[in-house]
This record gives structure tokens, sequence and C-alpha cells, in this order.
């Protein structure tokens, strides 16, 4: 019985993110191309003091409208991406050529000549999304990619309780705020996220 009411929790929120989903990129799709480049910029600005203290970065590059990272000023620091494995698992990469950048999730497949590096040099985690909420709650594409990847490497410590898990930085533009996320017990919470109006924590 209790795997039943279960089931049916996970299948209702699942239906609910989905709904949120749907209802956040509307919006973020709604906004024209010069706010988003402002909005990236100054989200960059905010983001620095949490930057400062880390070596290793996992960032992302741009996909259609999401908030754009390529400001934040990282000249000084190592930066790895995602990539996406055989096995359909999330795993960090640094990309030496610029042709291997993806333009969309698709193109997010390891390719020949890339190198997979051990995410437990991560510092600090910089991660896309498409809504949020408040308490530090994130959806993005439906496929749990990042929460499985941070499950996977460390040790399945979940909401950011352990302290060998690095900070997690989501950066939104404030139209993706939902009022609440239902909470899987796969999901990861934030650390923090950073809105063209300033920082939630």
């Amino acid at each position: 019985q209790p795997n039943i009411k279960k089931r049916k929790r996970d299948r209702y929120n699942f239906m609910k993110k989905g709904e949120i989903r749907n209802l956040a990129l509307q919006r973020r799709n709604s906004l024209d191309a010069e706010y988003r480049k402002k909005a990236s910029i100054k989200i960059a600005e905010l983001a620095r003091p949490f930057i400062d203290d880390a070596n290793v970065i996992l960032s992302y590059h741009k996909i259609n409208s999401e908030v754009d990272p390529k400001y934040i000023a990282t000249h000084n620091h190592e930066l790895l991406y995602p990539v996406i494995t055989s096995d359909d698992k999330m795993a960090a990469t640094g990309y030496e050529n610029s042709m291997d950048v993806p333009l969309n999730i698709s193109d997010m497949k390891v390719r020949e000549g890339m190198n997979i590096e051990d995410p437990r040099r991560i510092d600090l985690i910089i991660a896309p999304l498409v809504a949020f909420d408040v308490n530090m709650n994130r959806i993005g594409y439906g496929k749990a990619y990042y929460d499985r990847f941070l499950n996977d490497v460390w040790g399945g410590e979940i909401s950011g309780l352990s302290a060998k898990m690095p900070p997690r930085i989501g950066l939104a533009f404030k139209c993706q705020l939902a009022e609440s996320i239902p909470v899987e017990s796969h999901d990861v919470k934030l650390s923090a996220v950073i809105t063209e109006e300033g920082v939630i924590m």
C-alpha cells in the first residue's frame, strides 16, 4: 500500500512539474533578446561573490532562452561543462574545441576526443533551470540529469546537507519564479538562485 501511494504521489508531482515547466518556459521565451542579454549581464555581476573562492566551476553553455553565463568573469577559474554519456547520465568535461559547444540539449552527448573530468574536483556548480521557488527547489527539462549527477557523485545526500557537495547556484530570470514546486525523493535543492532582481537564498 505505501508503494502504491508513493507511485501516485510521484505521478502527481511529475504531472504538476510539467505544468509549471510549460508555464515558466512560455514566460522565459516571451522575453525579448535584448532584455535577456541585459538581465544576464546583471546576473553575472551578482554572481561574482560566489565564484571568488572556487577553482573549478561546472558551468553551462546557454541553450535557447536560458540566462547566458558567458558574462560571468571566470578567466581565473577552470571551467567544466555538462555532457551526457552513453548510459544517459551527466558528466563533466572541458571543451577544447569550440565546435563541440552544444547548441541544444541533443548536442550534449559525449563526442570523440572529449576528456571526462573527475567531478569531485568541482568547487561550484552554476546550473541553468526552467523554474524555481523560494525554497530553492528547481525544475529543469524533465530528465533529472543534474539531480542524478549530484546524487551519484556525492552519495545521494539530498538537499545539500553534506558539506562535501559543492554549492549549487541557479541562474534564472525573475519570471521563472513559481509559487511552489513539488519535491520528489531524488531532487537536490539549490544553494541560491540569482535573478536580474537579486539573490535568493
